[in-house]
């Protein structure tokens, strides 16, 4: 399905019985938007190997390069042009979801870009924090997710929007690991729901996602995997609040791993992974 030029959509479905109506849900992840002006100077950590001009020439430049299509469009006129899309189509979708690293580092350019084009969209959406989205901020970290908590309703850490017979929750688990406080707040907002979709950043390991990367010969960076950093780190917490008989979770979406994939994350619940913008269309998942 053609968006616009240069914009298409990948179709995926979700069957969950007993829905009386269909659902159309756009999955947006890992646009990577970098962006700088004079400002940056002061927005980005004063420490490590990329700071001031090093920043621009060592890191900055080579991002830039390494997230700009084949054609030569950059990350941040694709958001743009999706943004723009989804304005003059005010009923293509029901709802957006964004599922973080929609900045590939923090600037204060990059961050009031993203908002004014997400402050373009007519429909309903929720933005969950990835762990791009605000490094090499120079804020105290708790003023950097104070502002991404008003971008994520009230609580960067867990959101939860009504969409009919739906219920759509994000949680953030961008630093590869849940912490005790999340683990609570998704059990506590999911619970007493009947179709819930679970976002977040960071996929879950699963026999088919191991198999997958083993195919495409890439490492398995996901929560729960060998490589992960924090490796089992709160999976097996989580998949007893999600796999739990009367659990209403039906699918858990996210990015992260630059991958589009689904497979059975449990014997009831599909895990779906969406790619990154760069090279690949978003994510139209049709709910019924």
């Amino acid at each position: 399905m053609n968006l616009s030029e240069g914009l298409n959509v990948i179709n995926k479905d979700i069957k969950i019985h007993g829905l009386k109506k269909t659902y159309r849900l756009l999955h947006v992840t890992d646009v990577h938007i970098v962006m700088w002006d004079e400002r940056t100077h002061d927005d980005i950590i004063k420490q490590g190997p990329f700071t001031g001009k090093n920043l621009l020439t060592g890191f900055a430049v080579n991002r830039v390069k390494g997230f700009t299509r084949a054609d030569g469009v950059p990350t941040y006129e694709q958001f743009r042009r999706l943004c723009d899309f989804l304005k003059d189509n005010p009923t293509f979708v029901d709802a957006v979801v964004f599922t973080g690293d929609i900045l590939d580092f923090y600037t204060t350019l990059g961050f009031e870009f993203m908002v004014e084009n997400l402050n373009k969209l007519p429909m309903p959406y929720m933005f969950v924090l990835g762990n791009h989205d605000y490094i090499f901020s120079n804020e105290p970290s708790e003023v950097t997710f104070e502002r991404f908590s008003r971008l994520c309703g009230g609580d960067y850490r867990i959101q939860k929007m009504k969409l009919g017979e739906l219920t759509l929750v994000g949680s953030y688990n961008g630093k590869y690991a849940y912490d005790s406080e999340t683990l609570n707040l998704i059990e506590e907002a999911i619970k007493g729901e009947e179709h819930v979709l679970l976002f977040q950043h960071v996929p879950l390991n699963s026999p088919s996602l191991a198999n997958y990367f083993e195919k495409i010969e890439k490492k398995n960076i996901v929560i729960g995997s060998e490589n992960c950093v924090n490796k089992n780190h709160n999976k097996d917490a989580i998949m007893k609040i999600i796999d739990k008989e009367n659990s209403p979770v039906h699918a858990l979406i996210c990015g992260d791993s630059h991958q589009n994939h689904s497979g059975p994350l449990t014997d009831k619940i599909t895990q779906h992974i969406s790619p990154l913008l760069r090279d690949f269309p978003p994510v139209l998942f049709t709910i019924s």
